[in-house]
């Protein structure tokens, strides 16, 4: 009776664990296309901070920098997602002002892009939720 009562509760913790494991999962890195307009204003260019605070460097020892872009996307199904981006690099390069981005976004990143596209290369409907 004792290993029944047991394994039903180690059975019921793994189902829980499994749950919110996917959950993470979702939200994280299941990803769909979705474009968003680049604020009007360049953000200040920064240097780079890892983890723990220290100024971060690439691997031949410079310094990074960093842009830091708040986005507010649009999926090609009309989902809207808001999200911040770190526009990272030795030099990076800031993107134009007023500009078209694409990437794919999950909930809590963009896990690809953003690039910039041409306005003529967003869907209508998106189109029309960006403006």
């Amino acid at each position: 009776m004792m290993k029944r009562i047991i394994g039903v509760i180690v059975l019921i913790l793994v189902a829980v664990g499994g749950y919110f494991g996917y959950r993470y999962w979702a939200d994280t890195y299941q990803s769909t296309k979705a474009y968003a307009v680049v604020q009007q204003q360049v953000p200040e260019k920064t240097k780079a901070k890892d983890d723990d605070g220290k100024l971060a460097t690439d691997g031949h020892g410079r310094q990074l920098y960093q842009y830091e872009y708040h986005f507010d996307w649009v999926t090609t199904s009309g989902k809207k997602i808001s999200n911040t981006f770190y526009l990272l690099g030795v030099n990076p390069t800031p993107f134009k002002p007023g500009s078209y981005v694409t990437g794919e976004v999950s909930n809590k990143r963009v896990n690809q892009g953003p690039n910039a596209v041409n306005k003529s290369d967003v869907p209508k409907d998106v189109l029309a939720k960006l403006n």
